[in-house]
This record gives C-alpha cells, structure tokens and sequence, in this order.
C-alpha cells in the first residue's frame, strides 16, 4: 500500500486556510493510518507550551461522532500525529475539523472531509484521549510527590553514606593514635631504664672518690671519677692511662646537680589514661555520657557531654542532651534525638492517593457532562439555524419558480424538489461546521 495512503500530512500555515478534501483514509488492517499535523508560520505562533491539539470528527452515515487528541511528535516545527480513531473508521464520508486548546481557548480550523474506503478488519484500538486532564494532573501531582520524596530519601542515605567513612576514619585515627601513644609510652620506659641503668652503673655508685693516689690500671674503673687529694684534680681512666678533668675543682657538688637534673629530665614516662588525654588534646571531638555536667574548670573545648534526659518523648531509646564548653560556659547544642513528626505515614499517603483519585473521578464527571451540554447545545443551535435556512430557501423557490403566476404543473414541482435538495446538501456541506 502506498505511503499516501498511510499517512496524510496537513502543512498548516494559518487555522483559517483552507485544507484539501476529501483525505482518504485507508482499510483494511487499520494499524498505521496516521494523519500529522505541521504547524508552521502563523499557526505555529498560536502554540503556547501547554496548547493540545483535538481531532474533531462526525460520521456522516454512521450518526457517530469523536474527539480525540493528538501526540506530538516534534518540536521544531511543532508536529502531531494522530492514528485515525477506530470509531471513525468505517465506510463513509467522515465531517472533521482541528481544534487548537489551551487555557484560555479553543481555536478551530476550517473544516475538510475524509473519506474511508471500507470497514476495518482489525479491531486495534489505539486511540489515547486526554478528556480525564483532571485526573492525569492528580496522578502527576502524586507522582511529582513521589519522586520528591525519592529524592530527599536518596540525599539522607547519600549524607548517612558520607558519614560512615568518617566515623570509620576517626575510628582509625583513634586507634592509630592510641597505638602510638601505647609504643611512645613503651620507648620512653625503655628509655628511662637505660638511663636509670647508667645512673645506677655509675653516677650512682660512687662516682666521684677520694683517693690519695690513683689506683693500678688493673684495678682502675672507667665510670669513676677519682680526685686525688694530694694535688686536688680529678682523673678518669679511659682503660689506657688517667687523664685530667679538672683541677682543684670542687667536683662532688656539681656531679650531683648533674645526677638529680638528668633524673628530672629523664622522667617522661606516661601512663595509659596520659596518653588518651594527650590523643583527645590535639582536637579530635569525642562524646562523653555523664550523669550531670562537670565543673568549667574540669570540662574539655574538646568533649560533647551528654546527659540523660529525664522525661524522654520517645520510649524506645534512651534521648541525651548535648552540651559543649564555649569561652568558660556551657552551651546546649541539641539532642540525639530524631524528628519525625513531620514525615507522613503510609497510611496518610494512601489516604492522599484515594483523595486524589475520588478527587480526579469528580473532576472527569462534570468535564465529561460539561462537554455533553455544550455539544447538545452546539448541534441544536444548528439544527434550529438549519430549519431557518430550509424555511427561508422554500420561500425562495416558491418566489423562483411559481411567483404570482400560480404556476403548479408537474415540472415546476420536480425542479423545486431539486434545488430544495441541493441547497440543503450544501448548507450541511459548508456551514453546518462554521
């Protein structure tokens, strides 16, 4: 089958231009008759973001008519497509018009006319209609709610993602340090061993004697510092010979000065609890639950003290208040607790969806007999304006053919039933549409 007839396209330039006809419409297997719309010039200058485009249609034998909305399918230029409306499909001559519908109006165009060669043999239905506008707006409403929703609970699960590496990297920082500390308390007790092993060697024993004459070498000490009394120098032997360190010096006093400020300097051993609090002061926040706040003078810039509250709303953990030392005072900063008050439950949110849909059933009910009235309303005006026109064309052809003659033979008559009938025909053709 040709494309022609698979498809017809309408270069719609202005809504009053005139489009040809009749269009044909194709049988047979109806799947895959379209008619697209090109909305250029003035008539893509009446498209407004939220304008819709209707197919409005009557069946001039089969007394059915229908309007249907079309997809569109383009921007630029602006393009919608309709597959022909599976009620309109049937052998006849079908009366139609385009309808351009936003908020403010509809704007038709002119009429044109399809023709349908033969009843379909396929009884595919794939009309979509936007009459229910009411309730597709509350089912994106919910959606949009939905999708919000979505969101914020994808950002909480981004930010709780964020922080469990965080808490993980203090953790390990914790540990680090306090392995550390553990080794630095280990190295400064070996340390202070070796020293006390060396000052109990030989500062601390008897480092410094009197002798009238200095011992053999095989009898001489090297940590030993032997003042001779005879001439007042104190000699240290180096396993080779005595050499002279000083002379008339009063040595005793001074080693001892020495001993006790190596002792004093050598005292850097710290205990476990020393070391947490040395790790705690270089900045890293920790929590601490206390019973009540301790005095200024005792607290940390470093601890989040939390106390028990009394009266907890919630019953099924235990709630702390927060307290942080600020410039010599305490200052509350919140609780642990977490506010949920203002989340909806999964019943109100199906209530809400039953509201929207009872809602959106209201809403498609008074469209559904708005648009009966107006239709009833639309075509009894015309049949009225009809009835005018035949009284008034009668009136002519009795002017036309009898006059004040009188004339009633036979052909006379037969020529007014003709032009009756051919003005009627044209009336319904051409105006009846307008």
């Amino acid at each position: 089958m040709s494309q022609e007839l698979k498809t017809f396209t309408i270069d719609l330039k202005s809504l009053d231009q005139t489009i040809d006809s009749p269009i044909l419409a194709g049988a047979g297997d109806v799947n895959g008759y379209v008619l697209r719309v090109v909305f250029t010039q003035k008539a893509g200058c009446q498209l407004t973001p939220g304008s819709k485009v209707y197919l409005n249609w009557m069946h001039q034998e089969q007394k059915i008519k229908g309007y249907n909305v079309l997809a569109k399918v383009a921007d630029c230029p602006a393009t919608f497509e309709i597959h022909w409306p599976k009620a309109m499909l049937r052998e006849g001559t079908v009366l139609c018009r385009l309808e351009v519908v936003d908020d403010i109006s509809i704007s038709p165009s002119t009429n044109f006319s399809v023709h349908v060669l033969q009843n379909p043999t396929d009884g595919s239905d794939f009309v979509v209609t936007d009459d229910f506008s009411d309730f597709q707006q509350a089912v994106i409403d919910l959606t949009t709610i939905r999708d919000e929703m979505l969101s914020e609970l994808e950002y909480q699960k981004k930010l709780f993602d964020n922080l469990a590496p965080d808490v993980d990297g203090v953790k390990a920082d914790a540990a680090e340090a306090l392995e550390k500390a553990t080794k630095a308390e280990a190295d400064s007790t070996e340390a202070l061993e070796k020293v006390n092993e060396i000052i109990d060697a030989g500062l601390g024993k008897s480092y410094v004697q009197s002798v009238e004459t200095l011992p053999g070498t095989s009898e001489a000490e090297q940590n030993v510092i032997y003042v001779n009394s005879a001439d007042g120098k104190g000699y240290m032997f180096d396993g080779n010979g005595f050499t002279a360190i000083f002379d008339n010096v009063e040595v005793e006093p001074i080693v001892n000065a020495l001993k006790e400020s190596l002792e004093k300097q050598l005292e850097t051993k710290i205990s476990y609890d020393e070391a947490k609090e040395l790790v705690a002061s270089v900045g890293h926040i920790t929590r601490q639950i206390v019973d009540e706040l301790p005095p200024v003078d005792e607290a940390s810039e470093t601890v989040i003290y939390m106390v028990a509250k009394q009266n907890p709303d919630s019953a099924d953990h235990q709630v702390y208040d927060e307290y942080v030392l600020v410039n010599g005072n305490f200052e509350k900063i919140g609780d642990n607790s977490v506010d949920i008050s203002n989340l909806a439950t999964k019943d109100e949110l199906q209530e809400g969806v039953e509201s929207a849909k009872n809602l959106a059933r209201v809403k498609a009910d008074d469209a559904l007999q708005e648009s009966k009235r107006y239709t009833e309303g639309y075509f009894q005006s015309k049949v009225n304006e009809l009835k005018e026109t035949v009284k008034d064309v009668k009136q002519e052809i009795v002017n036309e053919y009898l006059g004040d003659t009188g004339k009633d033979d036979d052909d006379n008559v037969v020529k007014m039933t003709d032009y009756v009938t051919e003005q009627i025909k044209h009336y319904m053709t051409i105006n009846s549409w307008d």
